[in-house]
């Protein structure tokens, strides 16, 4: 990246690890870094012609998932910028793409937009590019961090609203998933559904759960794909169990 635009961090993440915590961290520090919180956000899709209702995803109606208090509405920096990613942003982009290995067009002018337009270094933490980040790398450079939890804990944390059930169901419905997806799909008898709507696939996937057992066994295989990702093409693995407890790891 040039010097005007310095070269950008991406926080990945599956859900639940801390991603929400590690975003404020680098949001209230004085270095002077320009923060976006999920930017793939199926939220920023619908609203991308309405960016107002961005700050109604905050405060009390995010409460139930235990997020940190922030110091700014979740979506503030991306609200500041909409007019330079709002017509870059595309259904394709947001769960379809989840396990390609190159970035779309669309994909790459959508990223462009939100760091050459950031008050500051770009950070960007997301929680749809965990098997991402070898390409966002290839197309971007910057820095990677990898944040992750143990399994267990994590998969015990996705029952806080039955969001999480439903978005991993849309992560194996990817396009181009790769073979061992396509095993876990024939071990759970999943059906694909594709439509043009997000809204639509959101809604056929909110009805479509899996009981427990299965519902853990598509998340650990997610779980084991992203970590495999990380240690491929991350720079830096930080795992949020032992930032809580250890004080030799803070």
């Amino acid at each position: 990246m040039s010097a005007e635009h310095p070269s950008p961090i991406f926080i990945h993440s599956l859900w639940r690890a801390g991603s929400t915590y590690l975003f404020q961290v680098f949001r209230r520090s004085e270095v002077g870094y320009y923060c976006y919180q999920e930017p793939l956000h199926e939220l920023v899709l619908f609203n991308k012609n309405n960016p107002q209702k961005l700050f109604e995803y905050s405060g009390d109606l995010m409460r139930p998932l235990r997020h940190p208090e922030l110091s700014r509405p979740y979506y503030q920096e991306l609200y500041d910028t909409h007019h330079f990613w709002k017509d870059q942003i595309t259904k394709s982009d947001i769960y379809d793409a989840y396990f390609s290995s190159e970035c779309s067009e669309t994909f790459c002018s959508f990223f462009k937009a939100l760091i050459e337009h950031a008050q500051g270094r770009t950070v960007i933490q997301e929680c749809r590019t965990s098997n991402r980040i070898g390409a966002l790398k290839k197309c971007f450079g910057g820095s990677h961090v990898y944040l992750w939890r143990n399994p267990w804990d994590q998969w015990w944390s996705y029952k806080a609203t039955d969001y999480f059930d439903m978005i991993q169901l849309l992560l194996i419905n990817a396009v181009d998933v790769p073979p061992v997806i396509r095993a876990l799909q024939q071990a759970l008898r999943f059906k694909e559904y594709h439509n043009e709507s997000l809204q639509e696939e959101l809604s056929f996937f909110n009805a479509s759960r899996l009981p427990s057992e299965n519902s853990y066994r598509c998340f650990y295989m997610l779980w084991c794909l992203a970590f495999l990702e990380a240690q491929q093409h991350a720079d830096f693995l930080l795992n949020i169990d032992q930032l809580s407890v250890s004080p030799d790891y803070q």
